[in-house]
């Protein structure tokens, strides 16, 4: 007599024991009991994303000869930043998972959930990116503090999802073996 298991697209089968011995016998994600630790990258890098300070701003250079409107200096990317983020996770990740076959009827809410959650360092990386390229061809006054504006939410997001990974190898490596 066998047992099958259907989980998120793998069927495990589980076969007859050799000497009549029955021992209970679970397959689970990444060794552990539940998906909440398997999110701690995610969660670490929106952290630290969101604790990195936006940079005070300069005195007053002085004025230089301006033909035409001038823009005042900006000196922060936040909003730009979580603006891209969020167009990237509403649109850019359905498109790319469309795109990888995801379209089928067996697909569900809670599959595109913890691929969110899975992806979205990566998403937020992608995300410096695009604002960064933004910024690199951007005309107005105080580009050098947003880049560096810039670099300070992706590192802090960066180290908040090694971080995370830390913490779940750590539970993982402690708690469940």
């Amino acid at each position: 007599m066998t047992w099958q298991y259907f989980v998120m697209g793998v069927t495990f089968e589980r076969l007859p024991p050799e000497r009549r011995i029955v021992a209970p016998a679970a397959a689970s994600a990444g060794s552990c009991c539940c998906c909440c630790c398997c999110c701690l990258h995610t969660v670490g890098s929106v952290i630290g994303a969101l604790t990195a300070k936006s940079p005070k701003p300069l005195p007053d250079p002085v004025p230089t000869a301006v033909v035409g409107d001038r823009a005042d200096p900006n000196y922060k990317v936040t909003k730009e930043y979580w603006a891209t983020v969020l167009i990237l996770c509403t649109i850019g990740l359905p498109l790319f998972a469309v795109s990888q076959g995801a379209g089928s009827g067996d697909f569900e809410v809670s599959s595109w959930l913890l691929i969110w959650a899975m992806v979205l360092p990566g998403i937020q990386l992608a995300a410096s990116l695009v604002v960064a390229v933004r910024n690199n061809f951007s005309k107005r006054p105080g580009q050098r503090e947003r880049l560096h504006h810039l670099a300070s939410i992706t590192g802090r997001a960066f180290l908040g999802g090694v971080i995370g990974i830390f913490a779940m190898v750590l539970i993982g490596t402690l708690f469940f073996r």
